[in-house]
């Protein structure tokens, strides 16, 4: 191991260098650690395996450094060989059927229906909700409930350390490319026997103090804005009565994105179980890329018992071009 200490090194080479995505993954593993005003800090015994390594010190660990997403150093080939082998993806559109979770969905809801079975099993799926007094402020939680699946339903902008979840012992954890990455690091690691992993697509993330920001520009309170857009090359900003709406062009908000996002190589969330996004398939419909044989069993399980309806109607040339440009 190098001289330098691994959380020294993360320091320098992620958190320092503006590359750390905050996903959680350093302070879900390693025992030492905390998060301080969002950022990693060691100083307090804390961790999901709570004991693991404890009397070890910092100079003799590596964990932090092992699992972060963000690592100069990491070879996403050689993980992805470890951990998701050589199936090759089956791309489709997919449709939930439930028409009244379709109307909360940004698209297909694909990932809603995904929630809505692991739920009526009685399973657990960690995933991402909004904040009930700020809307636009996301938050990580795990729904425990059928009837929580619609509070998860639709497209949520934000940075948040969904890692973190993972003290919760999800069945399926749904999340980003970063997120899917930190978790599969672990279990490279031994770390971990991860949960369905449902990752998805994104391109870049949102600075939740920069959308403040701008807000306060375009004269819209934050307990008010209620959702928010990107497309067509803008954002859109949905308020609680549609009457103070908000269009601006992309080009004249682009500190609403986190600097960190440029770093990262993996807009499909390469190395879930299935990757979700709307890139390539018809408006209401979302696409999937099934990339390992958990995936494709969950995916012929919704199939079976109509949860969801596929078509092979993908433009999949969309998706290796929004690949390209994001390694641009």
């Amino acid at each position: 191991m190098n001289k330098m200490n691994r959380f020294t090194k993360l320091q320098r080479e992620v958190i320092s260098a503006g590359r750390c995505t905050s996903c959680g993954a350093c302070t879900t593993f390693c025992p030492r650690m905390t998060r301080v005003r969002s950022q990693p800090n060691s100083q307090t015994i804390t961790g999901l395996f709570k004991g693991h390594r404890t009397r070890v010190s910092c100079d003799e660990c590596d964990i932090c450094y092992n699992v972060c997403p963000g690592s100069p150093e990491l070879d996403r080939e050689l993980l992805k060989e470890q951990v998701i082998g050589d199936m090759r993806p089956r791309i489709l559109a997919a449709r939930i059927n439930n028409q009244k979770l379709h109307k909360l969905t940004h698209d297909g809801g694909a990932a809603t229906a995904i929630t809505q079975q692991m739920l009526s099993n009685g399973q657990k799926v960690a995933v991402t909700v909004k904040d009930k007094t700020y809307p636009l402020k996301t938050l990580h939680t795990t729904l425990r409930a059928l009837d929580e699946a619609t509070s998860a339903a639709g497209t949520r902008y934000g940075t948040t350390p969904n890692v973190l979840s993972l003290h919760e012992r999800p069945d399926c954890f749904i999340g980003l490319g970063c997120h899917t990455t930190a978790i599969r690091r672990a279990e490279a690691e031994g770390l971990i026997k991860p949960p369905v992993l449902i990752g998805l697509f994104c391109m870049r993330n949102i600075n939740y103090q920069n959308l403040l920001k701008i807000l306060a520009q375009v004269g819209v309170n934050r307990e008010d804005a209620t959702k928010i857009r990107i497309e067509e090359n803008q954002v859109k900003i949905r308020t609680r009565d549609d009457k103070d709406n908000v269009t601006i062009p992309l080009e004249e908000v682009s500190s609403l994105f986190r600097d960190e996002c440029r770093f990262c190589p993996d807009p499909t969330a390469e190395l879930a179980d299935i990757s979700i996004g709307s890139i390539g398939t018809e408006d209401k419909w979302s696409t999937i890329v099934i990339r390992t044989k958990r995936g494709a069993d969950l995916i012929n399980k919704l199939e079976e018992n109509g949860t969801i309806t596929t078509t092979d109607e993908v433009d999949s040339g969309a998706i290796e071009r929004l690949i390209k440009l994001k390694s641009q």
